[in-house]
């Protein structure tokens, strides 16, 4: 039972904003490109389920049903590709930074979030104001703090496998990146 409703609320109108989005991309692309920017940049496969279906099932056939998932991966092309277009534009490399700081909340809080997708978000935060501040950091003591972050916010997350396999293939690869940083230093000192 709804005891009080306030007559504005944030989360409120964020999920009008998203609906509205939406509903925009929705009459303006092609169908099947809707479908693909939904699922892949946008995060919501809700609105979309009975028309994936049919890729869903190619996808299974092939083994790569996770292609279709957002991930942080998605979070590095929106912000390769912003990076890309502020090249061409004359601004200073700070002004930039803050930009890209803001196209990318704003990309947050108008998606689906997921928690891959929140994981590679909250890093991105992370690295960007460390590298504005000019705080000296290392990948993995980042990715630790973010991890215990989801865990004190909500343990429960420990016993979901999107979770275990989010963060143990990140620690992976960026321990076996830092690895080969090491051995490539040693070789270069030879």
């Amino acid at each position: 039972t709804i005891i009080y409703r306030p007559s504005w609320s944030l989360s409120r109108w964020r999920y009008m904003q998203k609906k509205r989005l939406l509903t925009s991309l929705e009459q303006k692309l092609a169908p099947q490109a809707f479908i693909f920017f939904s699922s892949l940049f946008l995060g919501n496969r809700t609105w979309i389920k009975d028309k994936i279906q049919q890729t869903n099932e190619l996808f299974k056939r092939w083994g790569i049903s996770h292609f279709l998932a957002r991930s942080g991966l998605h979070l590095a092309i929106f912000t390769l590709i912003w990076l890309v277009l502020f090249s061409f534009i004359p601004l200073s490399w700070g002004i930039k930074q803050i930009l890209l700081l803001l196209i990318g909340i704003i990309y947050f809080f108008l998606t689906w979030p997921t928690v891959s997708f929140m994981r590679a978000f909250i890093l991105f935060l992370l690295y960007k104001t460390c590298t504005a501040l000019k705080v000296p950091f290392h990948f993995l003591h980042l990715l630790s703090l973010v991890c215990i972050t989801f865990l004190i916010f909500n343990p429960m997350l420990l016993f979901f496998l999107d979770f275990q396999l989010s963060f143990a293939l990140t620690f992976a690869l960026s321990w076996f990146n830092q690895l080969a940083h090491i051995r490539s230093y040693k070789k270069s000192n030879y």
